[in-house]
């Protein structure tokens, strides 16, 4: 069964479209989200459903796209406390080894003697 849609303005009580002399008669052209290409005149109002999808779907593959880029900077982060621990682990083992409480209170000592 197909439906005939009238062209009847909800913001005109329901009177005939103006068309091009109405400000909300706009043009769209890009792929409507079913792949289709579009190139047409319309309503601005009648339009809003298609962008409401095309803009979910976009929120989707944002959201896919953050939540990736989220993974990796983990991955990166857990793998530069790795080697951190790893460097700590050697230079810990080091005959002059000072932990940084001891290196700050030494700089410390020595900036209030240079006073």
């Amino acid at each position: 069964m197909q439906i005939e849609i009238e062209s009847n303005c909800p913001l005109d009580s329901f009177k005939p479209c103006r068309q091009t002399s109405c400000a909300w008669f706009t043009k769209i052209k890009g792929t409507s989200p079913q792949g289709e290409d579009l190139d047409e005149y319309g309503c601005a109002v009648a339009w809003l459903p298609i962008l409401n999808v095309n803009t979910a779907q976009q929120s989707a593959h944002t959201g896919a796209a953050v939540e990736s880029f989220r993974n990796e900077m983990v991955k990166g982060q857990k793998e530069g406390i790795e080697a951190l621990a790893v460097h700590f682990d050697r230079v810990s083992r080091e005959p002059n080894f000072r932990t940084l409480q001891q290196v700050v209170t030494q700089d410390a000592e020595v900036t209030t003697e240079d006073d």
